[in-house]
């Protein structure tokens, strides 16, 4: 922006591009948006922000009509450690769930309709005195969810971590040993996707092999 701060614009496509607009007038450094869309023409956006000593994470809807303004004292969930990389993803029964690093340990998870401001988060990884660089999540129209993300698993590798939710409770590791990749080198950059009913999902990652080249790996469940 003018005053040399980084805010959050929406761009909307309707037979047209629309003019973008300002979701969050606030006088503090914003990054990571993310935003999800339904089959109704809601939209959820999140992001994190600068707060004090700290960052937290936002979010803001859209109604099919107009995106909701947030104020800075609307973050999603407050902690004293510092929230980062959002990820969100929108239900056709307008369930928002949300996903995001804190701590740079901690993989964090709520749910809420799109329209609430704030829900309570579940840690989902083990270990979080170990590093976690983002973590991702993707939904079904039937409330079901998947969360992947990028764990230290020791001092020396990286690899990658799953966990699924299936409308009221999450199936999610309870050691740090019960990674999806295989041992033995880094496994990084994990993305994840599922099908609408719920009968499909698929992660791909990427992982070096023993002679020193990276592979695409994929894990279908």
């Amino acid at each position: 922006s003018y005053i040399n701060e980084q805010r959050v614009y929406t761009l909307a496509y309707l037979n047209y591009w629309h003019p973008s607009t300002n979701i969050f007038f606030v006088h503090s450094n914003t990054s990571t948006p993310r935003i999800a869309i339904n089959n109704s023409g809601n939209a959820i956006s999140t992001f994190s922000s600068q707060y004090a000593a700290s960052e937290l994470i936002y979010r803001s809807h859209y109604d099919s009509t107009s995106w909701e303004s947030i104020l800075f004292s609307d973050y999603l969930f407050i902690y004293t450690f510092d929230q980062k990389y959002p990820y969100t993803g929108l239900d056709d029964s307008n369930n928002a769930h949300y996903v995001w690093v804190s701590d740079s340990s901690n993989v964090e998870w709520c749910k809420a309709l799109y329209y609430d401001k704030t829900c309570t988060p579940e840690t989902l990884n083990t270990d979080g005195y170990l590093n976690v660089p983002v973590a991702k999540i993707a939904i079904t129209q039937n409330d079901n969810a998947y969360v992947i993300w990028q764990q230290q698993s020791n001092y020396l590798h990286e690899s990658i971590y799953l966990a699924s939710y299936n409308g009221s409770s999450w199936n999610k590791p309870s050691d740090i040993s019960e990674h999806i990749n295989p041992f033995g080198s880094n496994a990084i950059n994990p993305h994840i996707d599922a099908s609408s009913n719920g009968s499909y999902a698929a992660a791909v990652w990427v992982q070096h092999n023993y002679s020193g080249k990276n592979q695409v790996f994929l894990y279908r469940f």
